[in-house]
Formats: structure tokens, sequence, C-alpha cells
């Protein structure tokens, strides 16, 4: 008794740490994610902010190499302004990635509007205009008042060629799987987008929005160092192509006059001069609808996963505890059950030896008396023997080596049988056994002696548990339902009957009843558990009805042969 207080208090322990500790580590899970996705979130978005500035300088760049290219003072006559800048075409042609950016029909006109162009120093005596929809430049003729040479610019060759290439460059695969790029001018024209914007509304709610192509404002595109040495960028691309998950490899000579910002923000000189002198935008969003949402959802479902090993973690305790207590119960009922099968075989054991002495000492020499000894040890033996075989019969059922032969066999002889076994079993009770048997009753499939075994076993219990009157009624009738025909033995008695409490534990394995117990019956708590396994192993079903005080009602149902007969 210590022992089991002992081990409801460890339970009721544990269950109580399980209450409060499990709820503490969700918290502390939902909070620490919550901490890791704000973090998330910011690393994502700084690493977007510099991978798109990169993009713009990238592109800025490329500007800024054909106007350092084809600026600088023109002079003469026109043939001789045509003649220098086709030169300087053709040299820039030769060295640039994009070579079909800028087109050799070059021709004379007047200076454009300033609100048309972006007026660029080229060098410190002269200046250069590029139109801010990036159709042409403009590059002044020296001693020529407003006449500028226009230089045509390829914007369809820049929106499906350069872009591309430049974003594919910058972005790995899987950022430009996850986000929705737009380029647009000051008049919120696109000049690139890599998806149908309409359906994304990205230009109202972009996760980033950064200026996109600019220009230094002080120093002439003169000073700025030397034309990088003529590579063909886009063999090195096709050998070096995109890392698929990590920010691409970057060709060393495309860094080597700026190097990338460094921190969480870009350098502010050059967050200042992308604000004021970007001609376009570039403006990204997730694709999730935000990068907020995303991580939001990826939140959502990490605390998801954890939350659902805490879930798996708490009902493995839980079935832990629910197995230990089944496991304590089933050692329990064991241990009761070899306590009373010793009284059991204690008291048979005993009378065996008290008369074995007896007639061995020749305390018994009247023909009767010893003739009556006789009858008394022939009882405790069968007695005893049913025991045996009861406990034989469970250890051959749960070690899965109890195998019965089936044939067919009539049932009204097995009940005969039964009833006679029983009285042998019982001598000391004086019952009466009615039966009411159907004549012609089907045959059914079934092994006789585990049969009578089993309609034994009821008979007896209905007597041993009977109260003045020891009477017994068996019924034997064919039924039919849906399911088939089937044979339906009921066994009858007037005893102490069953309390519903007992109902769902009747049947188990060295279980007994609270009547059982309070009425000091004897009894190993096997009978009825063997019974159910005979009858469930011959395809049938057991029922009870019972009542406290007004007896039980034990209902056998055992699939007949007829059935197969009659579907033919």
């Amino acid at each position: 008794m210590k022992l089991l207080q002992t081990y409801g208090s460890a339970v009721i322990i544990v269950v109580i740490a399980m209450v409060i500790i499990l709820p503490l580590l969700a918290y502390l899970q939902y909070t620490w994610l919550g901490q890791i996705s704000e973090q998330e979130y910011e690393r994502m978005k700084q690493n977007l902010q510099t991978t798109a500035f990169h993009c713009s300088m990238d592109f800025s760049r490329e500007i800024t190499d054909l106007m350092k290219s084809l600026g600088g003072t023109l002079i003469g006559s026109d043939d001789d302004v045509e003649k220098t800048l086709h030169e300087r075409i053709i040299k820039w042609q030769t060295i640039s990635t994009y070579p079909a950016i800028v087109s050799t029909e070059i021709k004379i006109g007047s200076s454009p509007s300033p609100e048309q162009t972006v007026q660029i120093k080229a060098d410190e005596e002269s200046m250069l205009f590029l139109f801010k929809d990036l159709s042409a430049m403009a590059i002044p003729i020296k001693n020529r008042s407003h006449e500028v040479v226009l230089v045509p610019l390829n914007l369809e060759y820049i929106s499906s060629s350069i872009l591309p290439k430049i974003i594919k460059t910058n972005f790995s695969s899987i950022t430009r799987s996850e986000y929705d790029i737009v380029i647009i001018n000051d008049k919120g024209n696109h000049i690139y987008n890599s998806v149908d914007t309409t359906k994304h509304d990205i230009l109202q709610k972009a996760d980033l929005v950064i200026p996109f192509l600019t220009f230094p404002q002080v120093p002439p595109l003169s000073s700025m160092p030397p034309d990088r040495p003529i590579l063909n960028r886009m063999h090195l691309y096709r050998e070096n192509p995109p890392e698929p998950f990590e920010r691409n490899p970057r060709e060393l000579e495309r860094r080597y006059d700026l190097p990338p910002p460094q921190g969480n923000m870009m350098p502010r000189e050059e967050e200042r001069r992308l604000r004021e002198r970007g001609l376009f935008e570039m403006q990204l969003k997730h694709r999730e609808g935000s990068l907020e949402i995303a991580v939001n959802k990826n939140r959502l479902r990490n605390f998801g996963i954890s939350f659902g090993v805490l879930i798996l973690l708490g009902a493995s305790i839980v079935f832990l505890l629910l197995s230990t207590n089944r496991a304590r119960r089933l050692a329990q009922q064991q241990l009761e059950f070899v306590a009373g099968i010793s009284h059991e075989l204690r008291t048979p054991l005993a009378v065996l030896k008290s008369a074995g002495e007896n007639l061995a000492d020749g305390v018994i020499q009247e023909k009767d008396r010893t003739r009556k000894y006789g009858e008394l040890i022939k009882n405790e033996v069968i007695r005893l023997s049913d025991m045996v075989e009861k406990a034989l019969a469970y250890a051959g059922i749960h070690s899965g080596k109890q195998n019965y032969e089936l044939r067919s066999i009539d049932i009204t002889p097995i009940i005969t049988e039964a009833i006679q076994n029983a009285k042998k079993l019982l001598p000391s009770y004086n019952f009466k056994a009615d039966t009411v048997i159907d004549l012609n009753l089907p045959q059914v499939l079934g092994d006789a002696t585990a049969l009578q075994s089993a309609i034994e076993n009821l008979i007896v219990n209905g007597i041993k548990y009977s109260l003045e009157k020891k009477w017994i009624n068996i019924e034997a009738h064919q039924v039919k339902n849906s399911n088939g025909s089937f044979v339906e033995i009921k066994v009858i008695d007037r005893g102490i009957g069953i309390a519903a409490a007992d109902f769902s534990h009747i049947f188990k394995p060295f279980y007994r009843g609270q009547n059982a117990i309070e009425g000091q019956i004897q009894g190993s708590g096997l009978g009825l558990s063997i019974t159910r396994h005979i009858i469930e192993l011959h395809g049938g079903t057991i029922s009870i009805k019972s009542s406290p005080n007004e007896g039980s009602v034990f209902t056998i149902l055992l699939p007949s042969i007829i059935q197969d007969e009659e579907s033919k």
C-alpha cells in the first residue's frame, strides 16, 4: 500500500510538472521564434537593400562608362564632330559588354530643354546631357552655342537584355523567384518588370524602393578611375554562373572603383546621391504579399512544428504514464492471482494430505468411511485439475500457442456434458440445472473441448455466485439476422449479479467484481477471460446482462454452418 501511495504521488508530481513546464516551454519558444523572426526580417531587408544597391551601381556604371567614353570636347565642322564621335563609339563598343546599347546613327541638333535631361560634367571644360527617359545622350559642340550631337540609346535593348542580366547576376535564383522586381521612370512608366505587376500591386506596397541609375554630382567623369581593361565580361559570366543560394560571385574588376557597402546600411554619401540623382526607381516586393508576411508565415510554421514537438512530447509522457499505470495494475492483478491460486491450491492439497495420512495410518477402517474418503479425494483432485487447466489455458492463450481443431459439431451434447462436468466440479453444491434446447439445431464449426470448457465456466460461475437458491438455466436456439444464421446459447442464473461499474472489466484477466470480493467467494478471475477468448476464436460473441442481487444472463452467439449452405 505504501508503494502504491508513493507511485500515485509521483504520477501527480509528473502531471503537475507537465502542466507547468509545457506551457512555459511553448511561451519561451514563441518568444524566441519572435526574436529570431525580427532578426531574420532585418537581415533579409538589409541583404535585399544591399543587392538592389549593387544592381543600381552596376547599371549606373554601365551608363557612366558610356558617357565617359563618348563625352569630352567636340570641336570643328559637322564632319569632324561626327567622325570623332564615331571613333569614340566604335572604341567603346570593342570593350563594352553591351555594345548594342548605343546607335551609330548620330545627328546634330539643338540643345534639349533642362526639363528633359540631366546635366553631367564630362571634364573640366565640357558638359553632356542624358535624357531622363534614357532615349538619347546629347554632347555639346564647342564654340557652337546651343548645338549638340544626339546619340540615340536603345531603350528596348536596355529593358530586355541589360537590366535582366544585371538582376540575374546580382540576385540568386531563389530571390528572383520570391520577389517581384520593377524599375520605373519618374513618370511611373515601366522600363523593366519581372512579372505582371498589376496582379501584385507592387507600386503601392513595395518592400523596398531605391533610386536607380545615379551619377556623381561634383567630380567630372574624366576624374573617375581609368577605363576598365578590355575583357569579355559575358564570357566571365558564362564561366562563373550565379550561385544558387547566396549572392552571386562578383568579378573583382567590377568592384575596383567602388567597394560594396559595409555594415547594416549603404554608405551615407551613396545613399544621398541615390536619393538626389536617381533617374529611376527599383521596387521590390515579396510574392507572399510582403517580406513581413513571408517572415511571419515562416515564424508560424516554425512555431507550429515546435509546438507539435512539445505536444508529441507531452502525449508521449501521458502514454508512458498510462502504460506504466496499466503495467502496475497488471502486476497487481498477477500478484492477486498468485495469492488467490495459492489459496485455492492450498485447500485441496491440505485435504488430500489429511485424507491420505488418515488412510495410510489406518485411522479409517470402516468401508463406508473409506468410500467417502475416496470420493473426497476424487473431488479435490478434480477441483485441483480444473484450476491447473485454467492456469495452463491462460498461459497458452497469452503465449500464442493455443490451437483449436475446428470441425462440424452438434452443440446439444456439449451443453449436456458441460452440465455434468460442472456437477463434478461443484460436489458440495446441490444445484438444479434446467435446459431449453431447440430440436434440430444447426451445427457449428468449433472445438468441442474448448466450447464445453467455455460453457462450463459460465455454469460454475453462476452456481458459485448464487444466493440461497442454486439454480441455472441453459437455453439454445437458432437465430437469424442481417449477418447470417447463428446458434444462441444463454446461461441464466439467479445469483448476486454484477455491478454496472464492473461490466467493462469483467472479461479482463485476474479481474474480480466488487460483489465477489465482498462475498469472499474464492476464484482466480480467469474463467470469464478464457471463455471470451474461446468464443471469439470461434468467430462468435459473448455479452452480459446483469443487475445486483437479480442474477445474470450470459449470451453466446456462434456462427452456424447452415449459413454457408444457404448462401450457395
